[in-house]
């Protein structure tokens, strides 16, 4: 598979190169239940900082492949961007519209036991900006059809040279942890999201400082 191969051989050229210069440190809520060894479908969710988020959790969880849901508005600032995105099996989302092809090709992948990264903020933080947005929903509504766990994940600020950034992983979540029942409403729906959300929240105010 394509993504594989081009995730593969960035996270080769990472731990070899950038790597040194980035270092990221990563903190586990509970390493025995938790850590970069992600067996089967799972769903990763993160706050957003900047366009190299993507690449910082793919080192974070570098045994397997993640296929991140991205703007589709990003894929237009430039046709190398685009081709990368491509290569990493990226999955376009209409922010805007009302297309959902986006939801029926991540529960495909996380049918045949593959992990999708997601940012439920859905953009990154204006200046000023120092709390996490509110959550998409679209998240629960992932982990609610396909049964896959969510992984909490926050880290603290953009990747940058010489400034190792700070990454927690918390425990995994499932669904029914968030929601009352199997059969939720759009306000339960939107309940949930921000439950997940002061989780990541506790990540930072707990393990990143």
């Amino acid at each position: 598979m394509i993504a594989s191969f081009a995730q593969t051989l960035f996270k080769i050229i990472y731990l070899w190169s950038l790597g040194l210069f980035f270092r990221p440190k990563y903190f586990y809520q509970d390493k025995n239940i938790q850590n970069n060894r992600i067996k089967g479908a799972a769903i990763v969710a993160s706050n957003h900082r900047g366009p190299l988020d993507l690449l910082l959790l793919m080192t974070v969880f570098w045994r397997r492949t993640l296929r991140c849901l991205v703007s589709e508005s990003i894929y237009t600032v430039n046709p190398f961007l685009m081709a990368v995105l491509w290569s990493f099996g990226a999955i376009k989302v209409d922010r805007f519209g009302r297309k959902l092809d986006f939801m029926h090709k991540s529960l495909d992948v996380l049918k045949d036991g593959g992990i999708i990264e997601i940012y439920p903020e859905s953009r990154f933080p204006r200046p000023g900006e120092t709390e996490l947005l509110p959550f998409a929903s679209s998240v629960i509504y992932l982990a609610l059809k396909s049964g896959a766990p969510i992984i909490p994940v926050y880290h603290d600020k953009r990747v940058s040279v010489f400034k190792r950034s700070k990454v927690a992983v918390g425990t995994p979540i499932f669904a029914s942890d968030l929601l009352p029942n199997d059969n939720p409403n759009s306000q339960e729906m939107l309940d949930a999201s921000e439950k997940l959300r002061q989780i990541i929240i506790s990540l930072r105010e707990n393990y990143v400082k």
